[in-house]
């Protein structure tokens, strides 16, 4: 049962991250796309 709940906490752990990374690139994106390219979307 421990190791079951130690592989879900590093699963959560892995999609907090990923999660962190995929912000962090939108707001770059943000950032550096142009007003007009945004509305695009």
């Amino acid at each position: 049962m421990q190791n079951k709940g130690e592989t879900m906490f590093t699963a959560v752990e892995k999609l907090l991250a990923l999660l962190l990374v995929i912000l962090f690139i939108i707001s770059i994106a943000i950032a550096f796309i142009p007003d007009g390219f945004l509305h695009l979307i």
